[in-house]
């Protein structure tokens, strides 16, 4: 091999092994692209191009780590960088995940690019800048998407959402806290989605159970779902989904004040696999917690925390005896939880890793003692 060919491959070797430490040190990747793109010599221009192969090669890793809007603007500026990354085919054929987008421009640019994206994370967008048009882009570009998290996009409204679910049939996660979403559009979604297995929709407060129900009966896949917020959440809601959705892992639904004992029960009775469990601020009593006892051998967390006297001793010894599996267990602003029953959990519950008993006032050190000094693996107590 001549020392010009020997020369370049090792550039090349340095390149790559350059960018593999620089993809786990995100913050000095800037100051080494500077490096290449304004070099103060000849010979680091000559070299540019071949170091530019190398970021090629893990072009769609860099593209996954970094700021779009600072590649949008040297794309703009640096030639050199836009012929051999910005204008790849097979750099943008591999990104998969884009994170951290808040404005229309670059999102739309992108998407017109990245045809392979599966998921998309462009919540809590700054300004509300990400609108219809661009849901319009995106759906048009990427009907590969699986995963979409517009949480709190206050400009988005049916149309942009609509448009996602004609256009993208794989999508199986919906993030839509906080978002426009009315009757309409969530049974456009459910009825074009039916692969769902996540839908957060918290605090959407124009919808009510009519929706809801749809929902469950056109997505049977759903693991995931969480109403918290939503005032108009009610037993007939929740029991759409416990008799249609039979492999729910996860149901969070604080502040949801039309639930009750009836529908509760009717969702331990159905949904065998549910690992976590929240219903904080509801108005269930100790029947629905004698029930999730009875049947959910997997649950991890139960969270019925601001339940008042709602909740007592007995549910919670229940809870010990049937949840083995319990690792984080919430019961604060319960205030006839007392002692007997965080004994018994502390004795029975032994995979058991967070208790909250804040404002539980018949809860003393003396049953807390036992759980943070008497078991071999300490448990984290939130009591202030």
């Amino acid at each position: 091999m001549d020392t010009t060919a020997t020369s370049m491959t090792a550039t090349h070797s340095r390149a790559q092994n350059v960018l593999q430490w620089l993809l786990t040190n995100p913050t000095r990747l800037w100051q080494y692209i500077y490096y290449l793109l304004f070099p103060s010599s000849n010979k680091k221009a000559a070299e540019m191009p071949l170091l530019m192969r190398g970021f090629t090669a893990c072009g769609s890793t860099i593209l996954e780590y970094s700021s779009f809007a600072d590649f949008a603007n040297l794309s703009l500026t640096a030639k050199t960088w836009e012929k051999h990354l910005l204008q790849s085919k097979e750099v943008w054929q591999g990104v998969q995940e884009l994170n951290s987008i808040s404005e229309h421009g670059q999102l739309s640019w992108i998407a017109k690019r990245a045809a392979n994206l599966r998921k998309l994370s462009a919540g809590h967008a700054a300004f509300g800048s990400i609108n219809d048009a661009t849901l319009n882009v995106v759906a048009r570009s990427c009907p590969m998407l699986q995963s979409v998290d517009l949480t709190e996009n206050k400009l988005i409204s049916g149309t942009g959402l609509c448009s996602l679910a004609d256009s993208c049939p794989h999508l199986s996660t919906l993030h839509l806290s906080k978002v426009s979403l009315t009757d309409t559009t969530l049974i456009h979604l459910a009825k074009r989605l039916t692969r769902l297995t996540t839908i957060e929709v918290v605090n959407c407060v124009s919808l009510t159970p009519l929706s809801m129900i749809v929902l469950a009966q056109s997505c049977k896949f759903l693991m995931r779902i969480d109403f918290s917020h939503c005032e108009t959440f009610s037993d007939a809601a929740l029991e759409a989904f416990a008799r249609n959705c039979p492999m729910l892992h996860v149901v969070i639904l604080i502040k949801c004040l039309l639930v009750n004992d009836s529908s509760v029960i009717t969702l331990a009775e159905h949904c065998l696999e549910l690992r976590e469990i929240n219903l904080s601020r509801t108005r269930i009593t100790d029947a629905s917690i004698i029930s999730i006892s009875s049947h959910s051998k997997y649950l991890e967390l139960l969270d019925v925390s601001h339940n008042g006297a709602q909740i007592t001793d007995g549910s919670i010894i229940a809870i010990a005896e049937g949840c083995k599996q319990i690792r984080i267990l919430r019961v604060s602003w319960c205030q006839l939880v007392t002692d007997v029953s965080i004994i018994e959990v502390a004795n029975k519950s032994l995979m058991l890793e967070q208790l909250y008993v804040r404002d539980c006032f018949l809860v003393t050190d003396a049953s807390l003692d036992v759980l943070r000094e008497e078991r071999e693996r300490p448990v984290q107590i939130f009591d202030f």
